[in-house]
């Protein structure tokens, strides 16, 4: 953590202009009221940018978009009532995929066949300044709160190669005492991040999360939870 810390400081010594602020990150009052303006003046507004991207997600099918962009200001309400309308967030999505030759055998190695399918995994994702993640999904009820912090997960792993690290007795034991915790996915994407771009202090993250892919379905719902 330590050599993360230094590391991280030097390289923002190096850079002479601050980035700005992501595309796509702004309060949660003001996603809500894109959305809800949008929903609100749908026919009217096919013009503009983002019932564009909405169409192309959703191939023009009206009532979907109308349905997705229900679910998206739900997922935006209740990360207001976590963390307040001024929290800055950026809203994702993933979808489903289908593999025509119907088995997952691209987890092997082998050549696939996938598309997308119009089920899919939203998130609404606030960015932290610590490496703490904490993790809400809608149905709290089957998926209940979890938080990580990155640093802590790391310590003791073999940093030097990812198969030896996954094979690590510490993860082993995370594993094995959370076996098929939802948090999982989210930590495998993160500890891999970490170890590919060692140079980057990677940042915790407030994440809410809802989905409507079907569980155990072959569809590769934990797949769009990690990407």
């Amino acid at each position: 953590e330590e050599l993360l810390d230094i590391q991280n400081y030097l390289r923002q010594k190096s850079v002479e202009t601050v980035a700005a602020k992501p595309a796509g990150l702004m309060p949660v009052a003001d996603w809500l009221a894109v959305f809800r303006k949008l929903t609100e003046t749908f026919d009217e507004s096919k013009t503009s940018p983002l019932y564009a991207k909405l169409a192309e997600r959703y191939t023009g099918n009206k009532e979907v978009i109308v349905e997705r962009l229900s679910a998206i200001i739900h997922l935006l309400v209740k990360f207001n009532e976590l963390y307040g309308p001024e929290t800055d967030v950026i809203v994702v999505r993933a979808p489903g995929r289908i593999n025509i030759m119907g088995k997952h055998i691209d987890l092997i190695g082998g050549a696939s066949n996938q598309m997308a399918i119009n089920r899919e995994v939203i998130m609404a994702v606030h960015p932290r300044q610590d490496d703490q993640f904490n993790l809400f999904n809608e149905d709290e009820d089957e998926y209940g709160r979890r938080s990580f912090s990155l640093s802590e997960m790391i310590a003791g792993l073999d940093w030097d190669d990812w198969l030896m690290n996954v094979k690590n007795e510490h993860i082993q034991e995370i594993l094995n005492r959370k076996e098929n915790d939802w948090a999982n996915y989210i930590q495998a994407a993160v500890l891999r991040l970490q170890q590919r771009f060692r140079d980057v202090k990677i940042r915790g993250m407030d994440i809410l999360m809802k989905g409507n892919i079907p569980v155990g379905a072959g569809l590769s719902s934990s797949s769009a939870v990690v990407m």
